[in-house]
């Protein structure tokens, strides 16, 4: 009987225990989605596709928050609970960093003894341990990250957050438009095997912007940076100029940047790009039955669509290390609005000093 009763009380206490859990998860994942809500991210003009319930970063002054709450409170119970059951060493779901990485205003801490590197360590670390079932999940692959940075986050910050999380999954970044929350879809890594193509460089700057012409695989030329007390300053294989002796490509206007003026200039520019030719080997290097089956054509002609839409549609589009995102967005908005609508987010760079050796598109 005394076995019996102390039985009984375990399974009060565990069923308690696990009312209490879930009190708790239920918190933390409703604190998360509030400071989700108060973020002011950038704005944008397009209508773009609504973020789905996916792994979240959250980037405001003074620190960088991570959880997996939207993903899991987007499961019915039943699965939540499922989840919970499953999830390796008992660890709880929703997984909730709240303050996953401190920041000093918009600085990342500096490490005493560690040389700082492009990827942010605690966030690396973050989606590492991040729970398999979130890794595994067949509604999303590869696993996607919506990130809400704060419209003020220097491009810098920006750029190595988006180079942390791309290393092993798809960085997502919401922004505000006319229809709601719209989602962005940076690249960040060159793709494998991609062949090198001429298309249009964009680079922001306290002046205005800077456009010019350089290869998507390798970015442009750049000087200075570490060691040299010098700023990194990058500029493309070729720059170009709206109008003869026009320093930079795009000066600001009452102090903003000036985005019709950006996408005439792009249009120009885009009309003129030199053709970027189609491998035809590239199919059968990726399909060893090519030659034996009917998929030859069929997939050569997949591909070679690809190439075309890539090869016509991509822009490099970065900026200052000081560069506020919300200028970034304006930037990549007046490029889409040109026609180049794949975005791959540079280094952090200041743009050329001069215009030297600039050329203006003909009409």
């Amino acid at each position: 009987m005394a076995i019996r009763r102390a039985l009984v009380a375990t399974l009060v206490l565990a069923a308690v225990s696990a009312g209490c859990t879930r009190y708790r998860q239920r918190a933390r994942a409703a604190k998360a989605l509030a400071a989700q809500s108060a973020i002011p991210v950038a704005t944008t003009a397009r209508k773009l596709d609504a973020p789905a319930p996916r792994l979240r970063m959250l980037v405001v002054p003074g620190g960088i928050a991570f959880d997996d709450a939207a993903w899991f409170a987007a499961k019915d119970e039943h699965e939540q609970e499922r989840l919970v059951d499953r999830t390796d060493g008992g660890a709880l779901l929703p997984v909730v960093h709240e303050r996953l990485v401190s920041l000093d205003g918009w600085k990342l801490p500096e490490v005493p003894g560690v040389e700082p590197g492009r990827s942010i360590r605690e966030i690396a670390k973050a989606l590492e341990l991040e729970p398999r079932e979130t890794q595994d999940d067949e509604a999303f692959s590869p696993r996607q990250v919506n990130i809400y940075f704060h419209r003020e986050t220097p491009y810098s910050l920006v750029r190595r957050v988006l180079e942390t999380v791309a290393q092993d999954s798809d960085p997502r970044v919401v922004v505000s438009g006319p229809a709601g929350d719209g989602v962005l879809r940076p690249g960040v890594f060159v793709g494998a095997g991609e062949g090198g193509c001429a298309v249009p460089v964009v680079q922001i700057g306290a002046a205005g912007a800077s456009v010019g012409i350089g290869a998507s695989t390798a970015g442009f030329r750049c000087s200075g940076g570490d060691g040299t007390g010098q700023p990194l300053r990058c500029g493309p294989e070729r720059m170009i100029v709206s109008r003869a002796g026009a320093c930079p490509s795009v000066p600001r206007r009452n102090g903003q940047l000036d985005g019709p003026a950006l996408t005439a200039l792009l249009e120009r520019v885009k009309a003129q790009l030199p053709t970027c030719p189609f491998d035809p080997e590239s199919p059968d290097e990726r399909d060893a039955d090519a030659e034996r089956s009917r998929r030859k054509d069929a997939l050569g002609a997949m591909l070679r669509a690809e190439h075309e839409y890539y090869a016509t549609h991509m822009v490099l589009v970065g900026g200052g290390p000081d560069v506020r995102w919300q200028e970034i967005v304006a930037g990549v908005d007046a490029a889409a609005a040109a026609g180049l609508d794949l975005w791959r987010a540079t280094i952090a760079a200041e743009p050329p000093e001069g215009c030297e050796g600039a050329s203006a598109p003909s009409r």
